[in-house]
């Protein structure tokens, strides 16, 4: 199921309308109880970019490229000038063996290009926003443009 969303082969929307469809098919509870408990503080890539703007607004943190794409690579947020980027990672799209492998090739590939990249998690976006913006603003001032 992550490896699908991961791969945007299929939504939780779809999800529900499959469920409703099919109320006889064997595997339905187990389906529903999942989706059922991944609701609530779950990774939501739109709103943990708002998230991410407003902090890095409040933080008087230079504004960085949403979005982009780097290497091939689809990121987060980008400072190109700095040759920094930021990645929030959710559990739901990150949870499994293949997103993790993903995940470390993309990073290896970006830091031996020279990109300095910040992984930081719902959690610490949320709690610990104060630690980011630091982290951010320390990693932006060692990597001052050229």
């Amino acid at each position: 199921l992550n490896e699908a969303r991961v791969q945007k082969l299929v939504t939780n929307d779809a999800l529900h309308t499959a469920l409703a469809r099919c109320p006889g098919r064997s595997g339905r509870a187990r389906l529903r109880a999942r989706l059922a408990a991944e609701q609530g503080p779950a990774f939501d890539r739109s709103r943990a970019e708002r998230v991410l703007r407003r902090l890095i607004e409040q933080a008087g943190l230079p504004w960085p490229q949403f979005n982009t794409y780097v290497l091939g690579f689809e990121v987060d947020a980008h400072w190109p000038d700095h040759r920094v980027i930021l990645e929030v990672d959710g559990h739901d799209p990150h949870g499994h063996w293949a997103a993790f492998e993903r995940d470390r090739l993309r990073d290896q590939t970006l830091t031996a290009a020279g990109y300095t990249v910040i992984r930081t998690t719902w959690h610490q976006l949320t709690e610990e926003t104060l630690g980011v913006a630091v982290r951010v603003a320390t990693t932006l001032a060692t990597h001052l443009p050229a």
